[in-house]
């Protein structure tokens, strides 16, 4: 019987979650209802608010420019409990985010990678962002960590 129901909530939680993948061609399971992310520059801050994600983002928004901070004033008000873009992993583990993504090579080495990912974070690694269609790939594989509209609307 524990071996079924073993089996069963394996199933459950691999029909919960979602596959993105990252900029390196890694396959980064997601959870299908994703509510706390942490973007890790202040532009994929800007993208997922722009993609209906202002409720979710919970850090990498402490220094908004005055005129975001207008647009989308949820982001000044969230619960930004790990400070800044480049906060410490700690801080990340300790705001319950779901989900980061950005430049992750960057901003963690691997090791700080491995501590995200130990605490249960997925980190997707997106880093192309250098030119025209490269935007275009990294607003869409930020609306796809964010689910819903945010996939329509990308």
């Amino acid at each position: 019987m524990r071996k079924i129901l073993a089996v069963l909530f394996l199933v459950v939680c691999i029909l919960q979650a979602r596959i993105v993948v990252d900029d390196g061609g890694k396959e980064v399971q997601i959870p299908d209802s994703v509510e706390r992310v942490t973007p890790m520059i202040g532009a994929f801050t800007q993208m997922s608010a722009m993609l209906t994600g202002e409720d979710k983002i919970i850090s990498g928004a402490v220094r908004l420019p005055k005129m975001m901070s207008k647009i989308f004033p949820k982001i000044k008000t969230m619960n930004n409990v790990s400070g800044s873009l480049t906060s410490s992993v700690e801080s990340i583990i300790a705001s319950n985010t779901q989900v980061v993504f950005g430049p992750v090579g960057m901003i963690f080495d691997e090791n700080q990678r491995a501590q995200l990912e130990a605490a249960g974070i997925a980190v997707v690694n997106i880093n192309k962002f250098s030119n025209a269609s490269e935007i275009k790939g990294a607003v869409s594989k930020i609306a796809q960590i964010l689910g819903g509209d945010a996939i329509k609307k990308s």
